[in-house]
């Protein structure tokens, strides 16, 4: 039988007695005092978050009321919306993705299937598209029906593509200072097929 190191070792001890002449064995039990356990070790156990706006491995945060570029950034503080802020309406879910990236799609974002960069155009007819360097790239812009005039932004996704042709633009949907780029002949755009 084995014994572990926290078993009391029972002692006996055998002793002998002489009553009325006659030898008697006598045992007696010394039972030591237990050998203190030691406290348990409280390894930490970590709790999973219940927070549903983390942000994945793409730089994306599900948020269902993501529609709008807008909505990304003032999200009442769930998240940083100042960097996460390109809408993307998405395949499954809660049907929206706030990215910090612009590419046009992002796959498997979180549990929301296909994502697609979610165009919004603002009051002044603009929408911020970082492939809109150009008339044309405007034009045959990819995730929306392409606006006619290319302009040059200061901030944010550096270009917008816009129905307006005037020369200067202030704050574009946060994309700063705007400058109309004038580097194309009007005569040789073609609406991409889709």
């Amino acid at each position: 039988m084995k014994l572990s190191i926290t078993t009391s070792i029972m002692l006996i001890a055998t002793t002998f007695l002489t009553v009325n002449g006659e030898k008697i064995e006598s045992l007696h039990h010394n039972n030591p005092a237990p050998a203190p356990n030691p406290a348990p070790n409280p390894a930490p156990n970590p709790s999973p978050t219940n927070n549903p706006y983390e942000v994945d491995s793409n730089n994306c945060v599900a948020y269902g009321e993501g529609s709008t570029d807008s909505n990304c950034k003032n999200n009442n503080g769930l998240f940083n919306g100042n960097t996460y802020s390109h809408s993307y309406k998405c395949t499954e879910g809660v049907g929206y993705a706030c990215c910090a990236s612009t590419n046009e799609y992002q796959s498997n974002v979180q549990d929301l299937g296909q994502c697609t960069r979610n165009y919004q155009q603002d009051d002044s007819g603009c929408i911020p598209y970082d492939g809109g360097n150009s008339d044309e790239s405007c034009w045959n812009a990819h995730g929306f029906n392409g606006f006619d005039f290319s302009y040059s932004c200061t901030k944010g996704e550096q270009y917008v593509c816009c129905n307006s042709n005037v020369d200067n633009l202030s704050n574009v949907q946060d994309e700063g200072q705007c400058r109309r780029n004038r580097t194309n002949n009007r005569k040789n755009l073609r609406r991409r097929a889709y």
